[in-house]
């Protein structure tokens, strides 16, 4: 790979955020970025593909993979005992903010205390079962993501997995 000539085009293109890494494999982002932008990501991904056409289709594949995820982890949760609950970002921060008082303080919430589910059904909840539903979301969030890593290793091996089955809590 031309590194300074696709650093050259990702500039030309529009792009600002140079925190990726270009090397013999390929381009990635270093472990520690967490918040590359979408939109920055979008950009580099179409200059590389004009520096070689053959990745264009395997970018396209890895960005249908993680759309699927985010739909999953940012949609609906099911829990062990069938109750779903929202998972999307507004909803996981009211979560962590219950979890943490749960933790610190489980006095915190009170005798009674409901949880409102996807489905709109008051649910019943202690300290313990809210940090409890919280680790369920946890290990499935992790398990979405291995899925994930492991439909995009198919994609980088010349493979076409099927991205619509297989996730955790899937019947």
């Amino acid at each position: 790979m031309n590194a300074p000539k696709i650093i050259d085009d990702f500039k030309a293109a529009g792009g600002t955020d140079l925190r990726f890494c270009i090397g013999p494999e390929g381009v990635w982002l270093p472990e520690d970025v967490t918040d590359y932008p979408a939109e920055q990501w979008a950009i580099l991904q179409a200059v590389l593909a004009e520096h070689d056409p053959a990745r264009a289709e395997v970018d396209a594949a890895r960005a249908a993979i993680n759309a699927r995820r985010n739909e999953l982890e940012f949609g609906v949760f099911t829990d062990s005992l069938g109750h779903r609950y929202d998972v999307d970002r507004d909803s996981r921060d009211r979560l962590t903010g219950a979890v943490t008082m749960a933790t610190a303080v489980p006095s915190a919430i009170p005798a009674g205390f409901e949880w409102t589910d996807a489905d709109n059904v008051q649910r019943p909840h202690t300290a313990a079962t809210l940090i409890a539903l919280a680790g369920e979301i946890l290990a499935w969030t992790s398990a979405v993501h291995a899925h994930a890593v492991g439909l995009k290793a198919a994609v980088e091996r010349g493979e076409n997995p099927n991205i619509e089955t297989g996730w955790p809590g899937q019947q």
